[in-house]
């Protein structure tokens, strides 16, 4: 029987427990601000259902870390057969293999000392990472998730949020009072409708099939080194197969409605020419998914919010959705706590969705253009000949492949390259670095993402402040004036030094980060009072109660 809780108020209310809103909870919830999360499964926590994401990459693990939970998806991946990451484009899995990216979606590891990340890209399924974040939030005191709970409807009120929930299981019905409402309740949003919120771009785009099979005679029929994924070029077959290595998903791109009820009364024959010849399997489960090129007009109404598929939806080719809804919640979440807390001020949410907005167009653009390069286009009509006029349509397509797959599987620049613009960006007047896909140019400009570096401790990323923001100095620098500011505006403060040789990749003595790693501001003199306010969407002539700053505040 569920617990009533129709007087319960809250912060933030999360209607959504998939990777995005649990993770936006945890988040909050290491920050003290008291979150509601509306759980509309009613498997119960431990309920897994058809997979989706099975990737986690650079970026997005970046912010695992920042909320203490990368050891434990370090160590799950560790004790699991997912460390092979090549990705074959083959006629079956007993054909020819075309080509292969081998270690594809950048996945060796950074050290920290060399590399671009203290992190990597992972092979974990969404669902794996949603019970660890169960789990952590479970340690905490101020998140509760309400299981089996859906929101019904919504009112967006000058002061606060009222939400009107219901128990799927019980009919209990609860009216609920939040300062703000956050909706990551997936592609079809109940939140989004009820505030009001539109698309831009072309729904339904296409309908695909996924078929979730266990057969260890395909296993066993496999000619071609392991692989994260095989694509299937072939005339007679438009997909690709992979998993987890315990059961198999072959998806079919672009399916009628006639062939969708054929696969769906006998999937037998697609499996069979996965494999390339008959092959026994027990099919688990058959899925209708349809491909979309939709980004929402706005990220904010009011004091609603909305993140992940909520606020933006494409096809899963580049394995960009889960991570991209995580990159919203780490530009989200430290900012609802920075204002929840008071060392922030409202104006500071308007960046949610200027930030934010703009690359999730980008990635629903990127996804979309891979989406349109599907399988059978290289399946040229000799590509299964025996005679040479085969082995020339063989190389043909695997050149072709290798020239226009590459940004879907390499994709470096997109993931680490996102550079902010908004009015908590403070320009320094150089010219936009806007990374291609694939390469990534580091840089400190502001609204980049911190340049990574070891610092003496470790990680700098590691270093870096979450309840606040943090100075670095490249090199020992006199700090005493911004300690000052940042104690007079109420801003808490942490100051860390960088080695004088990172001068030239972050291009300023002084370099003001963000709890998301992006940079707010750069320069070699003390930043003007106005401007660190503007950071944290403060009045620039307010006054509020000074703040601790943590770190040396001089290094002369």
């Amino acid at each position: 029987m569920l617990q009533k809780f129709s007087s319960l108020d809250a912060d933030v209310i999360i209607a959504g427990a998939g990777p995005v809103g649990l993770a936006l909870a945890l988040d909050l919830g290491r920050q003290g601000v008291s979150v509601i999360v509306l759980d509309a499964e009613t498997g119960g926590p431990d309920a897994r259902p058809n997979k989706r994401a099975n990737a986690i990459n650079t970026r997005a693990m970046e912010y695992m870390r920042r909320l203490g939970l990368s050891p434990q998806i370090h160590a799950f991946v560790a004790s699991e057969p997912y460390l092979v990451r090549d990705v074959a484009f083959v006629t079956s899995l007993t054909g020819h293999e075309l080509t292969r990216f081998v270690d594809a979606f950048e996945s060796s590891p950074e050290p920290p000392e060399s590399g671009l990340s203290p992190e990597e890209y992972l092979r974990i399924d969404q669902d794996d990472i949603a019970i660890m974040l169960r789990r952590e939030i479970g340690r905490l005191g101020n998140v509760t998730i309400r299981e089996a709970w859906r929101l019904d409807g919504l009112t967006n009120g000058d002061a606060s949020v009222t939400v009107e929930a219901q128990g799927i299981l019980s009919g209990e019905r609860a009216s609920l009072r939040a300062a703000y409402l956050i909706g990551a309740d997936g592609g079809a949003s109940t939140v989004r409708r009820q505030a009001g919120i539109g698309f831009d771009g072309e729904g339904g785009r296409g309908n695909n099939v996924n078929i979730t099979f266990v057969s260890p005679e395909i296993d066993a029929a496999n000619r071609h080194p392991e692989a994260a994924m095989f694509w299937i070029v072939n005339p007679r077959l438009n997909g690709f197969a992979g998993g987890n290595f315990r059961t198999w998903r072959l998806t079919l791109f672009a399916v009628s409605e006639e062939d969708e009820a054929q696969v769906r009364a006998n999937p037998q024959p697609h499996i069979d020419e996965l494999a390339g010849r008959p092959v026994a399997a027990e099919v688990v489960s058959i899925d209708r998914w349809t491909a979309h090129h939709l980004v929402a007009r706005n990220y904010r109404a009011g004091r609603v919010f909305i993140a992940g598929d909520a606020a933006h939806l494409h096809p899963p080719t580049g394995g960009l959705g889960m991570n991209t809804g995580l990159g919203d919640a780490s530009n989200l979440g430290w900012k609802l706590g920075a204002v929840i807390r008071g060392w922030a001020g409202p104006a500071l949410l308007d960046s949610y969705d200027a930030e934010r907005r703009p690359h999730g167009a980008r990635v629903v653009a990127q996804s979309n253009h891979q989406y349109n390069l599907r399988p059978v286009r290289y399946a040229a009509e000799d590509l299964l000949d025996r005679g040479p006029a085969g082995i020339a349509a063989r190389a043909e397509a695997g050149r072709r492949i290798r020239d226009e797959k590459g940004t879907e599987f390499f994709s470096r620049g997109l993931v680490l390259g996102q550079t902010y613009r908004s009015d908590a960006i403070i320009g320094d007047g150089t010219a936009l670095v806007n990374s291609e896909v694939i390469i990534y140019t580091p840089t400190a400009q502001p609204g980049a993402r911190l340049p990574h570096c070891a610092i003496a401790s470790g990680s700098i990323y590691d270093a870096i402040s979450t309840d606040g923001l943090t100075l670095v100095t490249v090199g020992r620098q006199d700090s005493g004036a911004f300690a000052a500011l940042a104690r007079d505006a109420g801003i808490p403060l942490k100051i860390i030094e960088a080695a004088p040789e990172m001068a030239v990749v972050y291009g300023a003595r002084f370099v003001l980060v963000r709890p998301d790693g992006h940079v707010a501001w750069r320069g070699d003199a003390v930043i003007a009072a106005a401007d660190l306010r503007r950071t944290v969407g403060r009045d620039p002539g307010g006054s509020v109660q000074p703040a601790p700053v943590s770190g040396s505040a001089s290094h002369e």
